[in-house]
């Protein structure tokens, strides 16, 4: 088999005889599973690969009977980056993620929701590996989700599995060794294919002398996700106005 990586799914509780086998070309192996699924020996070739894992469950993998067998088993987390702010690039069926580190940082915690309902929650610890995931049940009962690696000026993250065509919201939050909040970020992005941004009317809002102005409660958020209302006066380009209504694109 000419199969490079493979995902097993944090809702797996076992896998079959010969699952992997055969697959000699097996470079990593993603699992998100808190507790090792059930095994047998030949549920994999090449145990030579790289077996990526929750932090906080990686002693349980090096313990298995199993799992224990591959060669190098580390922690799923975060790519090095260098970025001084939070930025959001989706594509068809996933997002990437890229935000500052913090020094006095103890974790960080990223939320995901469609539809005002939580799609996943994702937790990063200080060095930016991932130490818990959990995605909200799937229609078809696939499991999303892959990963990367740590530390720098900021961290960069995929999240996969998400539902084209779609509009999501998102919470970064930054935590102390007291959990205490000490940086939070809020946006919102759509997957490609998503196009009831063009389609709300909103009779009260309007642009005047560079600003918007709306009788209601509204957000203004850069073609990013991110939420620059508090800007609003000082924008130049293409931006997103959200209000109970819908959302629409504007230029300034």
């Amino acid at each position: 088999s000419g199969l490079t990586s493979g995902i097993i799914g944090n809702s797996v509780r076992s896998i079959g005889e010969y699952a992997f086998y055969d697959c000699n070309k097996l470079y990593d192996v993603y699992c998100y599973a808190t507790t090792p699924p059930t095994a047998d020996q030949s549920s994999f070739t090449n145990y030579n690969a790289f077996l990526h894992v929750l932090c906080n469950n990686q002693q349980m993998y090096l313990s298995d009977e199993v799992f224990g067998k591959f060669q190098s088993i580390v922690c799923l987390g975060a790519d090095d980056v260098m970025t001084n702010g939070v930025t959001v690039t989706p594509g068809k069926n996933d997002v990437v993620f890229t935000w500052p580190t913090e020094g006095s940082a103890n974790s960080y915690t990223l939320e995901i929701k469609k539809d005002g309902m939580v799609f996943c929650t994702l937790t990063f610890n200080a060095n930016g590996q991932l130490t818990g995931i959990a995605f909200m049940p799937r229609p078809d009962g696939s499991t999303p989700a892959k990963a990367a690696t740590s530390v720098g000026a900021g961290y960069q993250f995929t999240v996969t599995g998400l539902d084209g065509a779609s509009h999501y919201t998102y919470e970064l939050t930054t935590k102390d060794a007291a959990n205490q909040v000490i940086a939070s970020y809020t946006g919102e992005f759509s997957t490609e294919g998503f196009t009831a941004l063009e389609d709300a009317v909103i009779p009260s809002l309007r642009v005047v002398d560079g600003a918007v102005v709306c009788d209601e409660p509204y957000t203004i958020y850069d073609i990013s996700g991110r939420d620059v209302t508090n800007q609003n006066g000082n924008l130049q380009g293409v931006y997103i106005v959200r209000t109970a209504k819908g959302a629409v694109k504007v230029v300034f």
